[in-house]
């Protein structure tokens, strides 16, 4: 089964004002997406190109911010135009607040598949309540963990397909086992929906840490660790709640198989490359919705990038059992020259190598212990 991404900005407005938020928006230049209309004829252009026929059975829109709740009409608007097309959809939102016309469509839509999944899955961001209220307040500095579990917990029971995704930064690792025990708990509440605790490492600033700070941070992580393993060691087969306990190692497929599209219809890389500055994000331009040649440009796209590999003696022979990469943070932090090997630099990040290996080490160690006992 292949699908095609298309991630796209509605909007540069937000609810929230996150610490680690990496968008950083103007708030006296926030705008919205500049024609639906023309977007709409883009997804259909692109379906019926022979290219993506040839190519995938269906494609995926992920609907991104700022906060894309806030352009809940065009949202639906979406669903409705595809509702009955091979194209699914990612609603990536902070779940604070959802109205009542786009839980209707929700709800609506909760039972149709594309390719053996949801016609609409949701994400909503919660960290677990102590990360989460330090770091996601509201604009207007509220603590919004409670409203986000409520959120959750209301999604579980009406059944709309849903998934968390947390983030943990370097100054947080000291709060990950209360935060894991958090989604724990709300996972005993959920009857409907698998949860599971995965935090991604904020990516952007595992680079600008002093060494005191780094070695402080290493200590914290693997403290939170060994808690979380205490826990862990006691789960029933193969697969863990928290996740980085699980192998995965997966590479993402940006530029190959995902691209992103900005508020004025240009097409990047992947919706990291959007919060760029102009300068930075024309290195990553595509083509733009509105050209004829739109589908002939991802096409190019896609081959020349091809699958991401780990080059020889890069993080190839690496043996941590788990760890995320994003191709656009090596972007902006690697020193060398081709675009392609600036992409791929997986070992510019050294720090956040360092705490993956930690968890490699506890990781290994659970699992001897956890043998021995069986």
């Amino acid at each position: 089964m292949k699908i095609y991404n298309v991630d796209i900005n509605l909007t540069e407005k937000c609810t929230f004002g996150c610490e680690y938020c990496f968008e950083k928006c103007d708030e006296t230049k926030l705008k919205d997406f500049y024609d639906p209309e023309l977007l709409k004829k883009f997804i259909f252009r692109l379906l019926e190109s022979p290219w993506f026929k040839k190519n995938f059975e269906a494609l995926n829109i992920g609907l991104w911010g700022g906060e894309p709740t806030i352009k809940d009409e065009m949202i639906i608007d979406l669903i409705n135009t595809f509702m009955f097309d091979n194209v699914k959809f990612g609603l990536f939102t902070n779940g604070y607040k959802i109205s009542y016309e786009l839980r209707k469509i929700l709800t609506d839509v909760k039972h149709f598949k594309v390719c053996d999944q949801p016609k609409v899955m949701t994400q909503i961001s919660y960290d677990g309540r102590p990360i989460h209220d330090l770091y996601r307040r509201s604009k207007g500095n509220k603590l919004t963990s409670t409203t986000v579990r409520d959120q959750i917990l209301k999604f579980d029971r009406d059944r709309i397909p849903l998934v968390i995704k947390s983030v943990v930064t370097p100054e947080s690792f000291k709060y990950m086992y209360w935060a894991y025990k958090d989604i724990k708990e709300l996972y005993k509440e959920c009857k409907n929906t698998a949860l599971s605790y995965f935090p991604t490492i904020d990516y952007y600033g595992t680079n600008k840490m002093e060494p005191a700070v780094l070695e402080t941070a290493k200590k914290e992580l693997q403290d939170a660790l060994v808690k979380i393993a205490s826990e862990e060691i006691y789960i029933e087969g193969d697969r863990f709640f928290f996740k980085w306990f699980n192998n995965s190692r997966n590479l993402c497929t940006a530029g190959h198989g995902i691209v992103a599209v900005d508020l004025d219809g240009h097409i990047y890389t992947c919706h990291a490359c959007l919060y760029d500055d102009q300068q930075k994000k024309f290195k990553h331009r595509i083509s733009n919705i509105e050209l004829e040649t739109v589908a002939d440009d991802l096409e190019r796209m896609h081959n020349e990038f091809g699958a991401n590999i780990m080059d020889e003696g890069d993080c190839k022979n690496c043996d941590v059992n788990y760890c995320l990469r994003c191709n656009h943070a090596k972007y902006n932090q690697s020193k060398k020259q081709g675009y392609l090997d600036r992409w791929r630099d997986y070992q510019v990040q050294p720090n956040l190598c360092e705490f993956y290996k930690i968890n490699s080490m506890i990781t290994k160690s659970m699992k001897e212990v956890r043998n021995r006992r069986n």
